[in-house]
């Protein structure tokens, strides 16, 4: 029995020593931001170009993504944002708001961000540019609780014992700075072409993040997104969507298309459907995950669901099995003139 209980004393030791690790020293790391697989359906973590970037006057948009249930407690995120149009004289003006929550771990690390976002878009020549900002305040947090550390272990009964002291006197269980974010973008309208490109750059000021007295910077993040819509019929079109991001020395490189599909009139005033298919890869790495995508447009709400199957050498662990996640936005209805009519006598 000494064999075995040595060996379980080892294996839990070693399982909370490498959580502690992940959770109090992944600020070290590289590529931390929060993401969504569906990051065409969250256009203000996007870009803050990308504000107001639609034909209407406001929209809702929320974001839901969980993740990691089959190995571990869950990893969720939820997004809320609002933004609106301001129209004056020829120019655009767009304002928004942008609020995330995120859990993650048995210990409960939670990230919450608020920011404000805000753009403005010219129309130069059939040539659209778009310039945005995004100022915000986060603050992270943990639960000590949902923790058990190598110094807690009870040797006489083989457990782990909250009431001893953890050893680890220069933590802190929460932390906020400002944050500030800056992107722009171009697109145009040609007869069946419509291509956008975004060039954003994350965590402007590099601010100070960290649990402990050592002093750590967040990396800055840039990111590059495409898409380009195509109407191959009155029905039919496909809007291929890349995003490429840096953050330090880790990449992540997200390639898809989705196939979209308009409906005639009918009694659920369905307006479209349309299927994707995407993959997620480091470049550095193999595939991390490959995804399909399905949604539709209901009035104004555009739905979107989608399933990450893991292909990274995680899969031994998960059983290829990834994130479940959800998007919908609804946009109001746009004031302005689309057409022009001109009164005249008949004769």
């Amino acid at each position: 029995m000494l064999p075995y209980f040595v060996i379980f004393v080892a294996m839990r030791v070693f399982k909370e020593t490498i959580f502690f690790f992940l959770i109090f020293f992944s600020i070290n790391a590289y590529s931390q931001d929060i993401h969504f697989s569906q990051f065409f359906s969250s256009p203000l973590s996007l870009s803050p170009a990308l504000t107001g970037n639609y034909d209407g006057d406001w929209s809702v948009m929320n974001n839901f993504r969980s993740q990691w249930k089959s190995v571990s407690t869950p990893y969720k995120t939820t997004s809320i944002g609002y933004d609106r149009n301001f129209y004056y004289y020829n120019e655009k003006i767009s304002a928004g708001i942008y609020v995330v929550d995120d859990k993650s771990g048995s210990a409960l690390l939670t990230v919450n961000k608020i920011y404000l976002s805000g753009a403005y878009h010219k129309t130069i020549k059939g040539n659209t540019f778009h310039f945005g900002i995004q100022p915000g305040f986060v603050i992270k947090s943990y639960g000590k609780d949902g923790l058990t550390l190598p110094s807690q272990f009870d040797m006489t009964t083989g457990y782990f014992n909250s009431n001893f002291s953890t050893g680890e006197n220069n933590l802190g269980d929460n932390l906020s700075y400002f944050d500030f974010n800056m992107g722009g973008a171009w697109s145009k309208k040609f007869r069946k072409l419509e291509p956008l490109i975004a060039l954003s750059v994350f965590h402007l000021f590099t601010p100070e993040e960290s649990f402990t007295d050592k002093e750590n910077n967040l990396p800055v993040r840039t990111s590059l997104y495409a898409n380009v819509k195509y109407v191959f019929t009155e029905k039919i079109s496909i809007v291929p969507h890349l995003l490429y991001m840096r953050q330090k020395k880790a990449d992540e490189f997200l390639l898809g298309s989705n196939l979209v599909y308009k409906l005639n009139t009918n009694s659920f005033d369905i307006k479209s459907v349309y299927i994707g298919f995407f993959f997620r890869d480091g470049l550095n790495i193999n595939v991390d995950a490959f995804y399909p995508v399905v949604g539709m447009k209901i009035n104004k709400f555009d739905l979107g669901l989608s399933y990450d199957f893991n292909l990274s050498p995680l899969k031994v662990a998960t059983n290829y099995k990834g994130a479940l996640e959800f998007s919908l936005i609804y946009t109001g209805a746009s004031s302005l003139l689309q057409k022009i009519t001109i009164p005249c006598d008949r004769y």
